[in-house]
């Protein structure tokens, strides 16, 4: 993940929150996963310092080296360093900027020191209005906050903001949109990107690796996320699966929320792509999901071609075939696909129909008990649709299959 994570929907909200926030000092706070990783902390403080300056503020990034207090990393922003808080907060040449510190380049000392610079630093601030002091902001994690009156990590001159249900899945989606170098579209590639959303939910690096990695068959899927090396989460009865629509973790998911094992997804505390390691039957819901939700609607639209080819070809003679073959359907109705199927089965002249009919037929009783497809069944069950737009009676062909990831059928294994 790099700079463009901050330009998706819900990252970059994420940004604007802080920036736009800088009446106050702000601690950005990341899972101890992230706050650690020193490309994901620059990548974000150099969209806040984009965002704070774009709307003319001006901003700058502190770069501490082997400081050993807070105050003294602050030193290298002016020329005649400040000796105590209240001078540096008042310093001419730091009055109505932004400061934005990582604590990943801070010493363990300065880390250390960090929360109670935070407390002296707002309190000193509370008299002050912002366009008359320097504003803080730092990018680490919930171990670096400081604590005020009652527990609170906020208060009158400090808040904080947490990386905390930030990634929804149309936030996925576009990042793989855009990271995959698969640009052919069609029904499968459909199929093979809503299923890494599903999977991968709101981990990024998880649905990257999944574009390069999973073949796109279900069967082939636990193998790639083990591949990926998750973290194995602790099922715990008191919040898998709860509803959450709160700011911050709840205190019970915290360290697994550091460690990158849970946050929230779409209002629910989700485990991520690790609840393959929890449940299989789980993994089979998430993809039947997937598949539902881009095939049923395809399968609905293919049905209703079908149902106007057969019109089509059996002219006048439709509604006595209808009578025949389906007693109590109305040939002026809706015909649902089992019906339809058996109605091309049972008249020669549309054999070239039947294999197309067969397949959405197979397709939409799978779905509907809940059985997820294999690449093989998926890729059947479109080139026999495909096959017979071009087909003319008692003929029939079919187009090429799409190539995945792992060999020329995408993978090609039956579920």
């Amino acid at each position: 993940m790099d700079t463009d994570l901050w330009r998706l929907p819900g990252p970059r909200s994420y940004v604007e929150d802080i920036s736009d926030g800088v009446e106050r000092h702000i601690a950005a706070v990341l899972p101890a996963a992230l706050a650690d990783s020193s490309l994901f902390a620059d990548s974000l403080a150099v969209a806040i310092i984009d965002r704070i300056t774009h709307r003319g503020v001006p901003a700058r990034r502190v770069h501490p080296e082997d400081a050993k207090s807070v105050l003294e990393t602050m030193h290298k922003l002016c020329w005649d360093p400040p000796s105590t808080i209240p001078d540096l907060l008042r310093h001419d040449e730091l009055v109505g900027t932004v400061a934005v510190l990582s604590n990943v380049d801070l010493s363990e000392s300065a880390r250390d020191d960090l929360p109670r610079f935070l407390e002296r630093v707002e309190r000193e601030s509370r008299s002050l209005p912002p366009s008359e002091r320097l504003t803080i902001v730092t990018i680490g994690s919930r171990q670096q906050l400081p604590t005020f009156a009652g527990g609170a990590t906020s208060e009158v001159g400090f808040t904080s903001v947490w990386f905390w249900g930030r990634i929804s899945r149309w936030d996925v989606a576009s990042h793989i949109a855009a990271f995959s170098r698969e640009r052919r579209g069609g029904v499968i590639q459909d199929v093979r990107a809503e299923t890494i959303v599903e999977v991968a939910s709101w981990d990024l690096a998880v649905a990257e690796f999944l574009v390069e990695n999973w073949s796109g068959d279900p069967v082939d899927l636990p193998e790639a996320l083990g591949d990926a090396a998750l973290p194995i989460p602790q099922k715990q009865a008191g919040w898998f699966g709860a509803t959450e629509v709160t700011m911050v973790p709840p205190p019970a998911v915290l360290r697994a929320w550091d460690e990158r094992v849970v946050d929230a997804w779409h209002e629910r505390i989700h485990p991520g792509p690790s609840i393959a390691l929890l449940e299989r039957q789980k993994l089979d819901r998430i993809v039947w999901s997937a598949q539902a939700r881009v095939l049923l609607p395809w399968i609905e639209q293919n049905r209703v071609r079908l149902h106007s080819e057969v019109r089509r070809d059996l002219g006048r003679n439709f509604a006595a075939h209808v009578d025949a073959v389906l007693p109590g359907h109305s040939p002026n109705g809706l015909i649902e696909i089992g019906p339809l199927e058996r109605l091309v089965r049972t008249r020669g002249s549309l054999g070239y129909l039947y294999q197309a009919a067969r397949e959405l037929k197979r397709a939409r009783n799978a779905l509907a008990h809940l059985r997820p497809l294999s690449l093989m069944d998926q890729c059947d069950l479109v080139d026999h649709c495909a096959g017979r737009a071009g087909a003319q009676p008692r003929g029939g062909g079919t187009r090429g299959r799409p190539r995945g990831p792992a060999g020329p059928s995408g993978g090609g294994k039956r579920a």
